[in-house]
């Protein structure tokens, strides 16, 4: 069986989305699969030329649909993962090769259901939004999420908390069609490591510098806050880009934070997870949240606000690690002096997180994907 992902970017260390197809399509390869890739911006060197196609999405529509098309017939393609793309052209493209070849489609919703809920909208883009709901007399983001689950042939969130959601804001007619299975962790260790001897006093952020989703702003205010609380030894280190990165900087630089540091992009995260006692998630929405389950693959301790249903497949509060309710920035520097102070208990955590990772492990997760290719496959015996 031959895979097609298609997605924005092939590099694995730019973003979860890559990260994750990069991991599965290692893992379907041992598998016997052979994995080929549809990017539009930044490339991988270490995929075969003749695995990948670069697709310009400017372009007029029948090219689009050509390049496509050939690509998949030259490569027997059986099934197409989405990888939550949802522009139009492409989409018209997926259903005209539907028409023509005995070939999958899965959508992939790397985000909560309702993430365009929390996006911040400037006045002229609310204006925009506004006169395009009243021309067109429909959301643009729900029509579009509609239309990707339309050509599909099924839909895979990135927990069951998700489905209710999904299926009421985007008016799904058929449950069938929707399912849902967890990203695998990034990283390939050992559950039998001990990472206690490497561990420094150091509290850690890994995050995309996007103010509106990830919250950066009400991570450094809680770390005022520590410092205000007590003196210690302890740091906080940022590690990130995005183009929110200058207006962090500042914001930090006004806080006047003591123990403060910022690395910016690193290419190697589990060198910093592996040093570090405690993690910090501040977003106000996520998908999944893959630098919690990354954190705790390295006995680093994850805490997060509960602002979406899939942490709660994550973290388990107090066991290991703390959800702690949206905003409560009080709280939240209130569970990280209680780590900071109790080095029995930072242990424990870190343990518990050690053994809640299993289910999280690519064994695990690509085997669902499996099965879920064998249903698709035995609708139309799809495998040759």
């Amino acid at each position: 069986m031959n895979i097609l992902f298609v997605l924005t970017s092939l590099d694995p260390y730019r973003g979860g989305v890559q990260r994750v197809t990069w991991v599965l399509s290692e893992y379907f390869r041992q598998k016997g699969f052979d994995t080929f890739f549809a990017y539009d911006l930044v490339d991988y060197d270490r995929i075969e030329a003749d695995h990948k196609i670069k697709i310009d999405y400017s372009l007029p529509f029948e090219e689009i649909y050509q390049q496509l098309e050939n690509f998949v017939v030259k490569n027997k393609i059986d099934i197409i993962i989405n990888q939550d793309r949802k522009n139009a052209k492409l989409l018209t493209a997926y259903a005209k090769i539907k028409a023509k070849r005995a070939c999958k489609i899965i959508h992939c919703l790397h985000n909560a259901p309702d993430y365009f809920k929390h996006v911040k909208l400037t006045p002229v883009q609310r204006i925009k939004k506004w006169g395009f709901r009243l021309i067109h007399s429909y959301d643009h983001v729900i029509k579009a999420q509609q239309e990707a689950y339309n050509v599909a042939d099924y839909v895979v969130l990135l927990s069951d908390s998700f489905i209710p959601d999904y299926i009421n804001l985007y008016h799904i007619p058929n449950r069938k069609k929707v399912g849902a299975i967890s990203n695998p962790l990034s990283f390939h260790t050992d559950i039998s490591d001990d990472f206690s001897i490497e561990k420094e006093h150091t509290v850690l952020i890994v995050a995309r510098l996007e103010e509106r989703q990830k919250n950066i702003k009400a991570a450094l205010r809680i770390w005022k806050e520590v410092e205000a609380t007590q003196e210690t030894d302890w740091k906080l280190l940022l590690a990130g880009y995005g183009p929110d990165e200058a207006e962090i900087l500042r914001y930090a630089t006004k806080l006047q934070l003591k123990r403060f540091s910022f690395i910016g992009r690193i290419d190697k995260p589990e060198t910093l997870y592996k040093k570090a006692s405690v993690f910090m998630m501040t977003s106000n929405y996520e998908g999944f949240g893959m630098t919690l389950t990354e954190a705790l693959q390295y006995g680093c301790i994850p805490i997060a606000f509960n602002t979406y249903s899939a942490v709660k497949d994550i973290i388990q509060d107090g066991n290991n690690g703390y959800l702690i309710a949206p905003g409560d920035e009080k709280t939240y520097a209130c569970k990280i002096l209680s780590l900071i102070h109790d080095e029995k208990l930072r242990s424990a955590l870190m343990q518990n997180g050690l053994n809640s990772i299993a289910k999280f492990q690519i064994e695990a997760i690509g085997q669902q994907w499996l099965d879920l290719f064998k249903s698709l496959s035995n609708e139309e015996h799809i495998v040759r």
